[in-house]
């Protein structure tokens, strides 16, 4: 028994998205190390330590956070765009892509 899936034209729309997933990680990562640096933690720290209140390791801390949320969720979340694509692709494109936003 031989079963076709069919693409439909418009799925390139959805790896556009996907892509897009890859820039904002980039811009998660620079964002990181620029808020890493004005907060002057060095590595192998991942957060700046609890007991610095200042402005600069609360930023800090935020966007680092901020990034292994992304991270954390990119997988799934790339996962559920391209199989939804399959069916839905201009559908799952615009959601793809407005989360990027």
């Amino acid at each position: 028994m031989t079963t076709a899936i069919t693409i439909d034209p418009t799925y390139g729309y959805v790896i556009l998205a996907a892509t897009s997933t890859f820039i904002m990680n980039f811009l998660h990562i620079a964002n990181t190390g620029k808020y890493r640096k004005l907060a002057a933690v060095k590595y192998p720290l991942a957060y700046a330590p609890e007991s610095r209140t200042d402005d600069a390791a609360h930023k800090f801390n935020c966007a680092q956070r901020s990034h292994a949320n992304f991270v954390e969720n990119q997988v799934s979340a790339l996962g559920a765009l391209l199989i939804a694509g399959v069916k839905f692709p201009v559908t799952a494109a615009v959601l793809g892509g407005e989360g990027q936003v």
